[in-house]
């Protein structure tokens, strides 16, 4: 027990180191896990949602983030779409007021009011009421006249932009039903987000932990795995450290109690003096005639040694005079000793330092003061000038400070205004220069008139502008009758007005009338055609953005396809390689080694397997296996638990021989090794032990004491060297 106590002895402060490093290591950990528990033990048995619950939140939530965008995105192209169109319309009303049937209608109605007025002051019969209220009858009508034409004819050009005008609406109507689903889409995606993320909240509610997204999770679910490792692997630790220590304990007590010594004391101690009383036990009995001897041949050497003690003793009493000398011009006490006279040497000699270092000290001190006092003085003075408000520098410091963000912020606003100044002064040039070239102009004006003042212009002007009024007048009455014409020459036109029949105009008013009735009945055809086209055409356009959506998620789909071919094929080519070049590594290394562990395979096995070989299992994973002199393989799970002992041995041999011929020699350590082997194995596996010895140390421990028989008759006297270690004294006390 006392061999083991003092081998638990020897690890119990690395095991001490060991559990402070995990400890630390399990405090860092701990401190990375946002949310957790202060108990370490209550963090390590959290009931933490599984890998699958976080793979499959997050693609729910990853979908739901992508459907929201895709449908933003929609939203957006519509807009712009809208944006587009609106500007197109835009363009389209710019050109001119689109007119319709209805404008039509009432232009020609007016016209038609018009011209029964016109009849009747032709037949004479009088006008009840006005045309136009405030316009006389003959600028009225063939103002009528003039816009009826021009509805009729801007209709007729313009009936392709009152189409598209109206199919333009049409689109932009569409597209804000389709925002105005999107937008209730993107309401139902969010709200089932909502919905998501309380129940991934719900999953760590037995943990108390508010989650985030799940990728930060995951991470906070790796580093719990690795702070729950760590917690494991220092309860063992605390765990082994409180067993060695409880193991050392019990020894301590039983050597106290053997040595009749204090508990307290130490169990190296306490094992070392039981080591010493058991060797000098043992001593004891040879050693008494010769320490006889001793104390004879010690007597012979005191006398001279008595005669050097007399010398040496004035030596010291002449040295101990010259010491108080010395003390005495050191102003030291005359019976202090050399120790303690050097230690109060070294203090005073450390307070002279600290002194010298005051005194420098104490002038920064005064440097530093005489400083601030200087700068103290320069605020005052500047304070004094500028009248600055303060008792203290501080606050004169403050206000100065003030002045000087205002006295920079007064230099801009000056820099601006005489920037101002100068732009105005050159706007006054410019101005200056206008008004001289005008009154230039006037001057020339007034020559080219003929006239000797400018006051004389104005009747002049006066004179012009009827005249101009006069001309457009007329223009604008011919204007009129030329409409009226219908590309007839205005004088042959009002030739041919007085040449007409008053009685027979009415008679062609009505056959007129009736071919207007045929003409609209056309027209109304012909616009219900269109109306019916464009419904077409507008099933068609909705069919064509249900296409183009389809294409986009299709377009979508195909580059997410493409995207993880692309990372499926690198997967794969990356675990071909890996695959390639751990067969090629394998064929390279496992040849020679499954060769040379084979041939000690066989060495310790006495034949029991002829080698080891590779084979390959429902997996297509290689597994070893050893081979019978009938050539049947036998795998590792069917071997004994000696054979399967002398398997890893032997791979363990073939492996360091193989190490050895590229590698600096290193000792090998066996512990117990042949614990498992039967007396043919071990006699067989000594020889293989004493070849590789010649290569390199081993160290082969046992307590078992035929191992040792069987040794010496296997091997050599030289081939190895044979220590005993000390026997338990916890035996020998017995």
């Amino acid at each position: 027990m006392a061999a083991e106590a003092t081998e638990a002895n020897k690890t119990l402060s690395a095991s001490e180191s060991e559990v402070k490093r995990l400890t630390q290591a399990t405090k860092n950990f701990h401190k990375e896990l946002a949310g957790a528990p202060e108990d370490w033990d209550t963090t390590g048995t959290l009931s933490v949602p599984s890998t699958a619950t976080f793979r499959r939140f997050g693609e729910v939530i990853d979908g739901i983030h992508r459907d929201i965008k895709s449908e933003e995105s929609l939203i957006r192209e519509r807009k712009k779409r809208i944006e587009s169109i609106q500007c197109e319309l835009g363009r389209i009303e710019r050109r001119g007021e689109l007119p319709s049937e209805q404008a039509l209608h009432n232009a020609r109605t007016h016209r038609e009011r018009g011209w029964s007025f016109v009849l009747a002051e032709w037949k004479g019969e009088g006008i009840k009421g006005e045309f136009v209220p405030g316009t006389p009858l003959e600028d009225a009508f063939p103002q009528a006249i003039v816009q009826a034409d021009a509805v009729a004819d801007q209709l007729h050009h313009q009936a392709a932009a009152v189409a598209q005008a109206e199919e333009h609406r049409l689109q932009i109507t569409q597209s804000e039903k389709q925002n105005h689903e999107a937008t209730d889409t993107i309401r139902k995606l969010q709200n089932k987000l909502t919905e998501v993320q309380t129940a991934w909240a719900a999953e760590w509610l037995p943990c108390g932990i508010t989650p985030r997204t799940p990728t930060e999770m995951e991470e906070w679910r790796e580093g719990w795995s690795q702070f729950k490792d760590r917690l494991r692997q220092l309860r063992e630790a605390e765990e082994t450290f409180q067993r060695k220590s409880i193991h050392v304990q019990k020894a301590r007590m039983q050597l106290a109690r053997v040595l009749s010594e204090s508990g307290e004391k130490d169990f190296a101690l306490l094992y070392a003096k039981a080591i010493r009383q058991v060797q000098q036990g043992e001593q004891a009995s040879g050693r008494r005639i010769e320490i006889i001897r001793q104390i004879q041949g010690l007597s012979i050497q005191l006398e001279p040694l008595a005669r050097n003690h007399d010398r040496l003793s004035m030596v010291v009493k002449d040295a101990t005079n010259k010491w108080g000398a010395q003390c005495r011009m050191a102003g030291l006490p005359e019976n202090i000793s050399p120790t303690s006279g050097l230690v109060l040497l070294e203090e005073r000699k450390a307070l002279l330092s600290k002194f010298d270092n005051w005194k420098e000290s104490s002038a920064q001190s005064q440097r530093t003061r005489e400083a601030v006092r200087q700068y103290e003085q320069a605020i005052a003075e500047k304070a004094v000038l500028l009248s600055a408000r303060g008792d203290t520098p501080e606050s004169r410091e403050i206000d100065l400070w003030k002045m000087l963000a205002k006295a920079r912020v007064t230099q801009t606003r000056h820099e601006q205004l005489a920037g101002q100044i100068e732009e105005a002064k050159h706007a006054l040039e410019e101005c200056q220069e206008s008004h001289n070239q005008a009154v230039q102009a006037l001057e020339e004006f007034i020559h080219m008139a003929k006239l000797e003042t400018s006051e004389a212009l104005e009747p002049l002007l006066a004179n012009v502008e009827v005249r101009e009024q006069a001309r457009s007048r007329i223009a604008t009455l011919r204007d009129t009758l030329s409409g009226l014409a219908r590309g007839q020459a205005v004088d042959e036109f009002l030739a041919r007005i007085r040449a007409e029949d008053a009685d027979a105009l009415s008679q062609r008013k009505s056959a007129l009338q009736v071919q207007k009735q045929e003409k609209e009945a056309a027209l109304h055809t012909v616009i219900e055609t269109v109306y019916a086209l464009k419904s077409q055409k507008q099933t068609l356009e909705a069919a064509g953005d249900t296409a183009a959506n389809y294409r986009q998620q299709a377009e979508s789909c195909a580059a997410r396809l493409k995207q993880d071919a692309s990372r499926f094929v690198r997967l794969r080519l990356a675990a071909h390689f890996l695959q390639t070049q751990i067969e090629r590594f394998r064929k390279e290394n496992q040849g020679p080694l499954l060769e040379k562990s084979g041939h000690v395979f066989q060495g310790i096995t006495r034949g029991a397997f002829v080698g080891l070989g590779a084979e390959f299992n429902a997996d297509d994973t290689p597994v070893l296996v050893g081979l019978r002199p009938d050539k049947s393989s036998v795998p590792i799970a069917g071997m004994s638990d000696g054979s399967r002992d002398q398997l890893y041995l032997s791979l363990r041999l073939a492996a360091l021989d193989q190490y050895l011929e590229q590698h600096e020699p290193m000792p090998l350590i066996l512990d117990d090794l042949l614990i498992t082997f039967d007396d043919e194995r071990v006699i067989a596996i000594l020889p293989q032990l004493s070849a590789l010895a010649q290569r390199t140390q081993i160290f082969l421990f046992t307590h078992h004491d035929h191992l040792v028989e069987l040794c010496r008759r296997t091997l050599d006297k030289d081939a190895f060297h044979f220590h005993r270690l000390n026997i338990c004294v916890c035996e020998k006390a017995k």
